[in-house]
């Protein structure tokens, strides 16, 4: 950016009033004169401002997964926190990249891309040689699919297909699909680039302390839950063990009871058997006799 000030430094004595109010009204005004490079840098500036915010709010949004959350462990919780380790942390941009790739006529192709570090910025171009295409973006984390960008025809052929997007969750793997389902009767020919563009270190940093406290909301949240849950099931455990005690003591009554009633039933079984060998016997000795009183006529 360049700044010019517009002096006149010609007059003559006629009209040095008109010299004094003329220098005067250019000494307080300049005119800014913006070149091509001044305006990419603020274009640079900005996008760089527009994708610290989106990061910043995506970390302070930053919720745990239930898979995450409901681990039988602190780890896996701590590994989306702290993200990246920064003693082996790589800077450089991930780029996928294929030229002239055919796609036959009712055919499509997928392209996955894992991404997994959190604040990453995802910039792709596409473009067909002589027909269009269906392309869209789908984002596949663990608690469901995201739609980045709708899968529609594009005239890929007429010009390239750009777009830039920040990754705010991870782990996520993009899936950037090229379709030509819909053609019976042309094959399309497909070049494309993706870069993946990991943070600055900085970012990693700040976005560590981000989600570190907002995964200590939703935690202390949980644990405020869960004690409540953990303090109805040890009054519901209490109650329920009274009521079982009382049941074993009333079964251990009743087994007792069990016992003395089989022991009866017992004893009460073989007098009826004894009963009726005594009547058999007898009812015998009133039909037919004794014995020994027959063996003496």
């Amino acid at each position: 950016m360049s700044t010019i000030q517009n002096n006149n430094a010609t007059s003559s004595p006629a009209n040095v009033g008109e010299k004094e109010e003329k220098s005067d009204s250019a000494e307080s005004s300049s005119i800014e004169i913006k070149n091509e490079e001044d305006y990419a840098q603020e274009g640079a500036e900005m996008e760089r401002r527009a994708i610290e915010e989106a990061t910043a709010t995506a970390d302070a949004a930053y919720v745990p997964s239930l898979s995450v959350i409901n681990a039988s462990t602190a780890e896996p919780l701590l590994e989306q926190v702290d993200g990246p380790a920064l003693s082996t942390y790589q800077t450089a941009a991930n780029i996928y990249a294929a030229k002239n790739v055919p796609i036959k006529l009712r055919d499509r192709l997928d392209i996955p891309i894992v991404v997994s570090v959190a604040g990453s910025i995802v910039e792709y171009t596409m473009e067909t040689e002589l027909y269009d295409i269906s392309f869209g973006i789908t984002a596949q984390r663990d608690d469901g699919i995201v739609v980045v960008k709708e899968n529609n025809r594009v005239d890929s052929h007429v010009s390239p297909v750009n777009g830039k997007f920040l990754v705010a969750s991870v782990p996520c793997q993009l899936v950037f699909t090229l379709d030509n389902s819909y053609s019976w009767f042309r094959e399309k020919i497909v070049t494309y680039t993706i870069k993946v563009m990991p943070p600055a270190i900085e970012t990693i940093i700040s976005g560590r302390r981000r989600r570190a406290k907002s995964a200590l909301k939703v935690v202390e949240q949980d644990k405020e839950s869960v004690e409540e849950r953990l303090t109805h099931a040890t009054v519901q455990k209490n109650s329920l063990l009274k009521a079982v005690q009382h049941l074993e003591k009333e079964l251990k009554e009743r087994k007792s009871s069990l016992e003395t009633v089989e022991k009866e039933e017992t004893w009460l079984h073989s007098r009826v058997l004894l009963r009726t060998s005594q009547m058999e016997q007898l009812n015998s000795r009133l039909e037919k006799g004794w014995k020994d009183e027959r063996d003496i006529k």
